[in-house]
């Protein structure tokens, strides 16, 4: 897990040159890619890539990538749309604007797959709670650390999974719990381990 959520910036880098790299047909023909200078952390992956395709005013054709979403993370926060970069060619023939429009595709498809692979990478708030024990292994979600005593509670101990198995992340601390019993109620206990963090 990272030390630092993404910005709008390392984002839009990231999915604008794996792609490149992907399609050397596309490549040969975009004479540049710029990411925002409206500079943003994103906090969630809770968000959607938008994004168009145009010819220029003057010459070529342009992409331009947004993505709409709760990039906060902070549950109730309203969506927003966020310009995070642009793409261009001064190509203006019908062949560029396929390769355009396959750039499109390709930008969307990487999005939503780099999101599935690094999901922990955009998670920033909450707690995961989950027992090694449980095959397959699924973690109870909470945003609130006053919630977990009774997702402990109802979903693990009650199913029979002892407390010694049970973990406890937390999202904002980057950090592994032991959960342990204290006033009659499960919560965190002693750090397990610091996330390995890149």
């Amino acid at each position: 897990m990272r030390k630092k959520p993404y910005t709008t910036k390392e984002f839009f880098d990231t999915i604008t040159e794996k792609v490149l790299d992907a399609h050397p047909d596309i490549k040969e023909i975009i004479d540049y890619s710029l990411a925002s200078s409206r500079e943003q952390e994103i906090r969630s992956d809770q968000f959607s890539p938008e994004i168009s395709i145009d010819y220029g005013g003057n010459e070529g054709i342009y992409l331009d990538f947004r993505i709409r979403g709760n990039l906060s993370g902070n549950p109730g926060q309203a969506d927003e749309t966020i310009h995070i970069g642009s793409v261009k060619t001064l190509c203006e023939s019908d062949d560029a604007m396929y390769l355009m429009g396959k750039l499109n595709a390709a930008l969307v498809i990487e999005t939503y797959r780099f999101l599935r692979k690094e999901w922990e990478d955009f998670t920033w708030n909450g707690y995961v709670v989950f027992s090694a024990m449980q095959k397959p292994c699924v973690g109870f979600i909470a945003s609130d650390k006053k919630e977990l005593p009774k997702i402990i509670q109802t979903r693990l101990i009650e199913k029979g999974f002892p407390a010694k198995s049970i973990t406890v992340k937390d999202y904002s601390a980057r950090k592994l719990f032991r959960v342990k019993l204290e006033n009659g109620e499960y919560t965190i206990g002693d750090i397990i381990r610091e996330k390995e963090e890149r």
